[in-house]
Protein backbone atom coordinates (compact mmCIF):
# COMPACT_ATOMS: atom_id res chain seq x y z
CA UNK A 1 0.00 0.00 0.00
CA UNK A 2 1.25 3.78 -0.90
CA UNK A 3 0.58 5.81 1.93
CA UNK A 4 1.84 9.24 2.16
CA UNK A 5 4.09 10.14 4.90
CA UNK A 6 3.35 14.25 5.29
CA UNK A 7 6.07 15.01 7.95
CA UNK A 8 8.54 13.37 5.49
CA UNK A 9 11.42 14.72 4.23
CA UNK A 10 11.89 17.14 7.02
CA UNK A 11 12.24 20.91 5.88
CA UNK A 12 15.92 22.41 6.06
CA UNK A 13 15.16 24.12 8.74
CA UNK A 14 14.52 21.62 11.29
CA UNK A 15 17.10 21.87 13.88
CA UNK A 16 17.57 18.78 15.69
CA UNK A 17 18.99 20.69 18.08
CA UNK A 18 15.54 22.54 19.18
CA UNK A 19 13.36 20.14 21.51
CA UNK A 20 10.40 22.11 20.33
CA UNK A 21 11.04 21.40 16.83
CA UNK A 22 11.37 17.50 17.99
CA UNK A 23 8.00 18.21 19.57
CA UNK A 24 6.32 18.91 16.69
CA UNK A 25 7.46 16.59 14.57
CA UNK A 26 6.30 14.12 17.16
CA UNK A 27 2.84 15.21 17.34
CA UNK A 28 2.89 14.97 13.45
CA UNK A 29 3.83 11.22 13.64
CA UNK A 30 1.33 10.68 16.34
CA UNK A 31 -1.57 11.99 13.98
CA UNK A 32 -0.25 10.40 11.40
CA UNK A 33 -0.19 6.83 12.82
CA UNK A 34 -3.92 7.47 15.32
CA UNK A 35 -5.83 8.71 12.56
CA UNK A 36 -4.35 7.74 9.18
CA UNK A 37 -2.25 4.41 9.82
CA UNK A 38 -3.98 1.17 10.11
CA UNK A 39 -2.14 -0.98 12.81
CA UNK A 40 -1.89 -4.06 10.64
CA UNK A 41 0.11 -1.99 7.75
CA UNK A 42 3.71 -2.50 7.30
CA UNK A 43 4.30 1.39 7.99
CA UNK A 44 2.31 0.96 11.22
CA UNK A 45 5.57 -0.43 13.05
CA UNK A 46 8.28 1.67 11.07
CA UNK A 47 5.94 4.79 12.15
CA UNK A 48 5.69 3.63 15.81
CA UNK A 49 9.67 3.32 15.77
CA UNK A 50 9.63 7.12 14.48
CA UNK A 51 7.19 7.97 16.73
CA UNK A 52 9.77 7.36 19.88
CA UNK A 53 12.76 8.13 17.95
CA UNK A 54 11.33 11.46 17.99
CA UNK A 55 9.38 10.79 21.26
CA UNK A 56 12.67 10.90 22.89
CA UNK A 57 14.09 13.81 20.69
CA UNK A 58 11.77 15.87 22.10
CA UNK A 59 11.70 14.63 25.87
CA UNK A 60 15.49 13.60 26.06
CA UNK A 61 14.88 13.36 30.01
CA UNK A 62 12.04 10.47 29.33
CA UNK A 63 11.50 9.01 32.64
CA UNK A 64 13.09 11.04 34.55
CA UNK A 65 11.18 14.34 34.24
CA UNK A 66 8.56 16.04 32.25
CA UNK A 67 6.86 14.59 29.30
CA UNK A 68 3.33 14.93 26.43
CA UNK A 69 1.19 12.10 27.35
CA UNK A 70 1.04 10.56 23.76
CA UNK A 71 -2.57 8.41 22.48
CA UNK A 72 -2.49 5.21 24.29
CA UNK A 73 -3.06 3.46 20.88
CA UNK A 74 1.03 3.99 20.20
CA UNK A 75 2.09 1.34 22.85
CA UNK A 76 5.09 0.78 24.67
CA UNK A 77 6.56 -2.19 24.28
CA UNK A 78 9.16 -2.10 22.17
CA UNK A 79 12.83 -2.70 22.20
CA UNK A 80 13.69 0.67 20.80
CA UNK A 81 12.05 1.92 23.83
Amino acid sequence: MDLPIPFLPLPHTFDHRNSHQWIGLCKDIERWLVEDVNTSYPQWEWGRDAFWMAFIGSYPMFLDGKWHHWDPDIPLDRQFI
